[in-house]
């Protein structure tokens, strides 16, 4: 069934302001009495908004989840730095001057599109078996890549005499955080992130979220009926149904000629999902070259 906790899906939370990712992960674990659930994409405790937490069978799938484009609102403070380029963070700057609407708005263009961004030390980046927060816990700094990332749109509007709103989409891997600083170092000042929310993940917008609390006061009936279905949390992928002789090879790990089975034309390495006869997906695929011609090859089993 599309609802079944043990079969899988996907729970869309909003995630309040001053508590951890996995602290309403565990509120999902709660409500289905089961450990098997886990987020796509972490929120820090200074962040609200959506978190896509995958139940059940589904938490196999988290590792194709993580690359969706992210939509957030944020508040940009200027006239202070901290070591966390956040609010949160302790002070190690400060009487930076505030810059005009048009500075503002024009730093904003700046940084809009395709750039390299320095990722923050309080991360969650591994590097040599350790997340970089965890190093700045400790008091040191190591060398970053660059990494790119694409800022696809974002505004700028003042709220307050020090304080602008921003509203952003961009490429999965943008830190709002360095953004801010950026944009502040840029004019010459000080500047830090004092306030994120995360509005949408790919197709998924947190107006269809629900919280932890409702959630908490919710029958395990009530809780399945949130749950998104894998075939429609893949809907972007090509979809791919074998017929009954081809599916057994499917499965058991044998790459399907894409001609013999008479499946579209995909190029090679395109990610596939795989629906069985009652149209439910249980499985991603990859097409891949072999000496016979294209074929796809099971990647992940989802339900068996």
């Amino acid at each position: 069934m599309p609802n079944d906790p043990v079969t899988g899906g996907m729970i869309l939370i909003d995630k309040p302001t001053g508590i951890t990712s996995q602290t309403a992960v565990n509120a999902v674990r709660r409500a289905f009495g089961t450990r098997q659930a886990g987020h796509t994409g972490t929120l820090d405790p200074l962040a609200s908004g959506l978190l896509c937490v995958l139940v059940g069978r589904a938490v196999k799938a988290s590792e194709y989840l993580t690359a969706h484009d992210k939509s957030y609102e944020a508040t940009l403070s200027f006239g202070y730095a901290t070591d966390t380029l956040d609010s949160t963070g302790t002070v190690i700057s400060d009487g930076g001057r505030i810059p005009s609407d048009e500075e503002v708005a024009d730093a904003v263009r700046r940084f809009t599109g395709k750039q390299l961004q320095l990722p923050p030390m309080y991360s969650a980046i591994k590097t040599g078996g350790k997340k970089l927060y965890e190093l700045a816990r400790e008091g040191k700094t190591v060398e970053r890549e660059p990494r790119e990332i694409n800022v696809y749109s974002m505004s700028s509007r003042r709220i307050t005499e020090t304080e602008w709103s921003l509203s952003i989409r961009c490429s999965a891997g943008t830190y709002v955080r360095s953004l801010c600083d950026d944009i502040g170092r840029s004019l010459g000042t000080y500047a830090v992130m004092s306030a994120l929310r995360r509005t949408a993940i790919g197709s998924f917008s947190v107006s269809d979220a629900t919280s932890c609390d409702a959630l908490a006061g919710m029958t395990p009936g009530e809780a399945s009926g949130l749950i998104v279905p894998l075939s429609r949390v893949f809907a972007d992928l090509p979809r791919v149904r074998l017929d009954p002789f081809f599916e057994r090879l499917f499965r058991s790990g044998c790459a399907v000629n894409l001609k013999k089975a008479d499946l579209p034309d995909l190029a090679a390495g395109t990610l596939t999902a795989h629906c069985g006869a009652d149209g439910e997906l249980f499985a991603l695929g990859r097409v891949i070259e072999t000496e016979s011609g294209l074929a796809v090859k099971s990647e992940k089993i989802l339900i068996i």
